[in-house]
């Protein structure tokens, strides 16, 4: 019975440090149909992040209570390794955010 312990301890762990070792070296650049976006690894939690992708225009003017528009394409590499400044909202004792973010 120990002798199975070990073993299945040795695989988890080994898939852990695959998973861990495999996602650090991952290319941080995707295509997508506006363009290219760069990501970041987040070492803390494990995971592959790409932050504040632009999925529509700003509604602004005329478009503020219309439907959302397609995002513009950008040239070059659009840096997404930060977040981008919270939505409007109440969160029941103040305003916090930014109107007309993403």
């Amino acid at each position: 019975m120990k002798k199975m312990q070990y073993v299945v301890a040795s695989l988890l762990a080994a898939s852990v440090f695959t998973t861990a070792a495999e996602a650090a070296n991952f290319n941080n650049e995707v295509k997508t149909q506006q363009g290219v976006v760069a990501g970041a690894y987040d070492d803390k939690h494990q995971v592959v992040q790409w932050l504040s992708v632009p999925y529509a225009q700003q509604p602004t003017g005329a478009d503020r209570w219309r439907e959302a528009q397609q995002a513009k394409k950008h040239k070059g590499i659009l840096d997404c390794t930060k977040a981008a400044p919270a939505n409007i909202q109440y969160n029941g004792k103040k305003v916090l955010g930014q109107e007309g973010m993403l």
